[in-house]
C-alpha cells in the first residue's frame, strides 16, 4: 500500500523503496521518445532531489490495473 491508501504496482513500489521515502513524481507524456527526454530534462532541473517516474499513458494503465 502506498501513501494514502493507493495501490502501487511492483515496480513503482520497488522505485518509492529504493530511491527515498519521497513518492515518486508522475509524469505523463505522449510516447517514449518524449517520455525519456522529459525525465531527463526534469530530473536535471530539480537536481535528482527526488525520483521520477515518467509513463505513457498506456504503460501507467498497463503496470497500474
Amino acid at each position: 500500500m502506498g501513501s494514502l491508501g493507493h495501490n502501487l504496482s511492483a515496480e513503482t513500489t520497488k522505485l518509492y523503496r529504493g530511491r527515498t521515502q519521497t513518492p515518486p513524481i508522475l509524469i505523463f507524456a505522449a510516447n517514449d521518445d518524449n517520455r525519456r527526454d522529459f525525465a531527463d530534462r526534469l530530473t536535471a532541473a530539480i537536481q535528482g532531489c527526488y525520483p521520477v517516474l515518467a509513463k505513457t499513458p498506456l504503460g501507467f494503465f498497463q503496470d497500474e490495473v
